[in-house]
């Protein structure tokens, strides 16, 4: 395991995590040749955009990443929710879209899946 995400799963344990740092730990795939799409920001995304989701990953597939902390008060928007659900049904007919609803707890499990699959 290379030696920042030994750093950063450590800032994890203290609890301290945030969407941003979720966020910036993901854009470091691109190191390994995946395009990084981040759309999680503090500013208001245009029209548009509103309920998309905050990462898109492009590698060998499409992987549209929601986050979601635990700790807040962070739920679904109805725009989100439909996207949500066509995503899922998309990802159910073919093996190149995949949609993951992340947090605080589970956001190394599929960072080090993306990275397996490089294997």
């Amino acid at each position: 395991m290379p030696f920042y995400r030994k750093n950063f799963y450590r800032k994890a344990s203290t609890g301290l995590i945030t969407k941003s740092d979720i966020s910036k730990e993901f854009s470091k795939l691109r190191e390994y040749g995946f395009e990084v799409y981040n759309f999680s920001s503090n500013r208001a995304l245009p029209q548009s955009a509103k309920g998309f989701v905050d990462i898109v990953i492009v590698k060998f597939k499409i992987v549209f990443i929601e986050i979601k902390m635990l700790n807040t008060n962070d739920k679904f928007s109805p725009e989100q929710t439909t996207l949500k659900n066509l995503l899922k049904v998309i990802s159910m007919l073919t093996k190149y879209v995949e949609y993951h609803v992340i947090n605080e707890n589970n956001y190394n499990d599929l960072y080090m899946k993306l990275l397996k699959n490089l294997e």
